[in-house]
């Protein structure tokens, strides 16, 4: 009797710890932007995608630190009787979101910075020309990202997340101020 309570609280506890979450998890997450700039007239959004890596870190029972980096394609689009343009931007971000869970389904927010890759805008005239210009904007840009999510299981779920821009992409003080603006719709995986 004596060597067996060793072995049964052993056992006790070795499954008592498979049983909790882990503390540390990662995984890829991708998924469909659609965006736009503030202050644009005549603008529709550009249909694009996000792809890149998440890092999740259990704080407690409730509180979750999600770092990411992911690449994000975006822009927007104009249209007026003389001339249609596309911006087109590809940010590096990486956003660091606070995570509270309700058992499968969590809310999310916090910063972002994005790092701009490149920028360009194409603009086709109704005489059928087609020009290309690169965009040297600001490299930086700020946002804020609110979402909430799924998970399916302990490996699979998705999510819905709105990224409001507070900082204008544009260099010049005389543009309009204009603010990225993402809707995202992706789905991740933990491993």
């Amino acid at each position: 009797m004596k060597r067996a309570l060793p072995l049964v609280l052993f056992a006790l506890l070795s499954l008592h710890a498979q049983a909790q979450e882990k503390v540390f998890r990662f995984g890829p997450k991708a998924g469909l932007n659609v965006s736009d700039l503030t202050n644009l007239s005549h603008a529709d959004p550009r249909i694009a995608f996000h792809a890149g890596m998440q890092f999740n870190i259990r704080l407690n029972k409730h509180w979750r630190l999600q770092p990411e980096v992911y690449y994000s394609a975006q822009g927007g689009r104009a249209k007026t009787k003389s001339l249609e343009s596309t911006e087109y931007y590809n940010y590096l971000a990486f956003p660091l979101l606070a995570q509270y869970r309700f058992s499968r389904f969590y809310v999310e927010a916090g910063p972002q910075f994005a790092l701009l890759l490149n920028g360009r805008l194409r603009e086709y005239s109704p005489d059928g020309s087609t020009s290309y210009t690169s965009h040297h904007e600001n490299i930086a840009d700020f946002l804020i990202p609110v979402g909430a999510g799924y998970q399916l299981n302990d490996h699979f779920g998705f999510n819905l997340r709105y990224n409001q821009g507070i900082t204008s992409i544009r260099r010049s003080s005389l543009a309009d101020k204009n603010r990225n603006v993402v809707l995202q719709a992706g789905a991740f995986m933990f491993f």
